[in-house]
């Protein structure tokens, strides 16, 4: 818990944020390549259901991986 703190003070968001913001980057970088399927891509980033994958990236770039991948 104090590393928590301590990394959500120095980075203004908490560690589980920043992962998760790590992971939709890389997503995007694997969509980008058009070499992937989008549940292929999701368990690539650390995310074994593909729902809970869709979930997370649709809140952090604003639309689903298969809309992001067109």
């Amino acid at each position: 818990n104090y590393l928590s703190t301590l990394f959500a003070k120095s980075m203004g968001i908490s560690f589980s944020q920043y992962i998760a913001k790590l992971r939709i980057f890389k997503a995007k970088e694997l969509l980008d390549s058009g070499k992937y399927k989008v549940y292929e891509v999701g368990d690539m980033v650390g995310y074994k259901n593909p729902e809970y994958f869709t979930k997370v990236f649709k809140e952090f770039v604003g639309t689903t991986p298969s809309a992001y991948a067109k």
